[in-house]
């Protein structure tokens, strides 16, 4: 089990991965990381990704206070960036449910040579760790293109549970719940320790 650790500065470690925090001084920086990945970015359906949109993004997670923010995953030795994880106010999945407009929204990026090797499960359960133990968060949704086979299999192994389907921007979407109890009996092997902050 992998050792789950905080600072003062918000950065998440792993026995694999560091998440370090992004600011709006880091928006150029993270637009290129979500370019060069691999993934549908929920927050920028149908728009043109670039370094304001990231930055009005960033401005929206600050002022929603934690345990929101966006992180930049750093992996193994090298810490060379692999991709984002963020948990983000209420956008997708409350847009697609209604019984989801009052709680948060996990995402996660990673570029394609570090998918398919458990980054995005670790990364997530810092995240989704974070927000149940350290700030008494009572449940967090999720929007998933349902053609999009790996997503559905990721948040259903963090104990994610499917409400419905909708249309979306870009085709249908499978809404997601998760709670706290939901959280704890999900299987995953890097699962951070109970008071992990």
């Amino acid at each position: 089990m992998g050792r789950t650790m905080t600072n003062v500065h918000g950065t998440l470690e792993s026995a694999r991965l560091r998440l370090r925090p992004a600011t709006a001084d880091d928006a150029a920086a993270l637009a290129a990381v979500l370019d060069g990945a691999d993934v549908r970015p929920f927050p920028w359906d149908d728009c043109a990704l670039d370094a304001d949109r990231v930055r009005a993004l960033l401005a929206d997670v600050a002022a929603a206070g934690a345990p929101h923010g966006v992180w930049f995953i750093d992996c193994g030795r090298s810490g060379a960036t692999c991709g984002c994880v963020g948990l983000l106010p209420p956008g997708t999945a409350a847009e697609a449910d209604e019984r989801l407009m009052h709680t948060s929204e996990p995402v996660v990026a990673l570029q394609a040579e570090h998918r398919g090797v458990g980054h995005a499960t670790e990364a997530l359960t810092l995240v989704l760790a974070r927000a149940f133990h350290g700030h008494g968060w009572v449940r967090l949704a999720a929007a998933v293109a349902v053609d999009d086979a790996a997503a559905r299999r990721l948040a259903e192994r963090l104990g994610f549970r499917a409400l419905g389907e909708t249309d979306g921007p870009r085709g249908r979407l499978r809404t997601y719940i998760l709670d706290r109890q939901g959280f704890l009996a999900a299987d995953v092997e890097e699962r951070p320790e109970r008071g992990a902050a």
